[in-house]
């Protein structure tokens, strides 16, 4: 299994992009006054078939029930890190990872 997984990772690093930074612009809901989004995402891969975004976090928790908490609590974070690169790269196809 480690070797692999070592072979995945030598296949994969020349396509991985590391603190990619973004910016998109948006339109507020109730003020339909545009405005942009800034922010640098921690890295994606680019795979054949789809794309990797990866976002490393470093929240300390004590058990496994919180890990839910803390994903609720960078849902927002993903989701605009996974829109800004669905319209950068042009792709609907993207999977989205924490590191905890």
């Amino acid at each position: 299994m480690i070797l692999n997984l070592e072979n995945f990772y030598r296949k994969i690093v020349d396509k991985t992009v590391k603190e990619a930074p973004f910016s998109m612009l948006r339109t507020d809901e109730f003020a339909k006054e545009q405005y942009i989004v800034r922010g640098i995402c921690d890295g994606f891969v680019k795979l054949t078939d789809k794309i990797v975004l990866f976002d490393y976090k470093t929240d300390r928790f004590t058990s496994s029930s919180a890990i839910s908490e803390i994903k609720e609590r960078y849902r927002d974070q993903m989701n605009l890190y996974s829109e800004a690169l669905q319209k950068a790269i042009m792709s609907t196809k993207l999977t989205s990872i924490s590191f905890y």
